[in-house]
């Protein structure tokens, strides 16, 4: 009965759905990684509620950009659609930018985890304002800034 039902609709709106399970799936695989990766700042706070409630936030947060990164391209794919596939590589075109855009949200999730765990508070526009030195940005981001590490390093 689902099989039939699913067959009445246009097949860019079935890969919209599909993509849609997948990347929950996946941004809620960030919120679990970020919260085993900065666990002890938060479990020190006794708060099992307050975790709760952050990953209720989480959930709106990531449904909510997911709609933004769908809105431009399910545009496009309603209208390439209503018009027939006028323009047969849009949607080859549409799901190129879709993917890209999709990946630059969980590359900016994944850098999120280093990030908060060196600075405290999540990537923002303040990780940007090294803009001119993407190297610096890169290191700031990915690279190793215990304090352990560099009190050994200096000690060499």
């Amino acid at each position: 009965m689902f099989k039939r039902i699913l067959n009445y609709f246009p097949a860019f709106l079935k890969f919209i759905f599909k993509t849609y399970v997948l990347t929950f799936g996946l941004f809620q695989a960030h919120r679990l990684l970020f919260f085993w990766f900065n666990k002890p700042e938060i479990i020190l706070s006794n708060e099992t509620s307050l975790v709760i409630d952050a990953f209720c936030i989480s959930v709106l947060f990531d449904n909510t950009m997911y709609c933004y990164i769908t809105f431009l391209p399910l545009l496009f794919l309603i209208i390439n659609y209503l018009f027939k596939n006028a323009l047969p590589f849009l949607n080859k075109v549409v799901y190129v930018l879709y993917a890209l855009f999709i990946s630059l949200y969980l590359f900016i999730c994944a850098a999120d985890i280093p990030y908060f765990q060196q600075f405290g508070n999540h990537l923002s526009k303040a990780a940007l304002i090294w803009s001119e030195s993407p190297a610096f940005m890169a290191e700031m981001v990915f690279g190793n800034f215990s304090l352990k590490n560099k009190v050994t390093q200096l000690r060499l």
